[in-house]
């Protein structure tokens, strides 16, 4: 893919990145300041389902471009997995990092690999049969918002902090453009060598 491109790709993708980011941090926030909590106790499934989309979202770009099932969906669990946790994990950590927010580090493939392993395969397969990365790929995006802004919920101290709260939402916004951009675009792409 010509740089040109991927850049035209990565601009196109920001203001939905930040419109979702806005609505997630929103939802999150009024559930917070009225006791409702959302998010609390739900990284997890939030990091499966949205391993299971962007597995599926990137196989199925990989497909529609290259025919080959097996490398379809060893390319979709490849790029859930290392990607996915980049977003859900690495990047919210290493911007509560920088920013001086208390965060324990929590890395689900260490201690669910298998379930891991099976969640990206079955959205891999699912990304081979469906073939539509476009709906895939928007729920990818939707599901990481949500995945990494629970991992600052659920293992970073926000507390009512307002300035930490405005904080998270740029965390956020980064945690979601760049790595499923590079999740659904690029990555799929390395392993196509025809140009298309």
């Amino acid at each position: 893919m010509n740089s040109k491109i991927f850049w035209t790709e990565f601009k196109e993708h920001l203001p939905f990145a930040v419109f979702v980011s806005f609505v997630a941090v929103s939802i999150v926030l009024i559930g917070e300041f009225s006791s409702f909590h959302i998010g609390r106790g739900f990284f997890e499934e939030a990091h499966f389902v949205h391993l299971f989309f962007s597995a599926a979202a990137t196989s199925a770009v990989f497909y529609r471009h290259r025919k080959n099932i097996y490398l379809g969906v060893l390319v979709g669990i490849l790029g859930a997995i290392i990607i996915g946790s980049v977003s859900d994990v690495l990047f919210p950590y290493v911007g509560s990092s920088i920013f001086g927010i208390p965060v324990l580090f929590h890395l689900p493939i260490l201690e669910s690999t298998l379930l891991v392993l099976f969640v990206s395969l079955v959205g891999g397969i699912f990304g081979v049969i469906i073939k539509k990365s476009i709906l895939s790929h928007s729920l990818h995006v939707f599901l990481s918002v949500f995945a990494s802004l629970f991992y600052l919920i659920n293992f970073a101290v926000l507390g009512d902090n307002v300035v930490l709260w405005l904080i998270s939402f740029l965390i956020v916004i980064l945690t979601v453009w760049l790595p499923c951009c590079l999740s659904d675009i690029w990555f799929p792409l390395l392993f196509i060598k025809k140009k298309k």
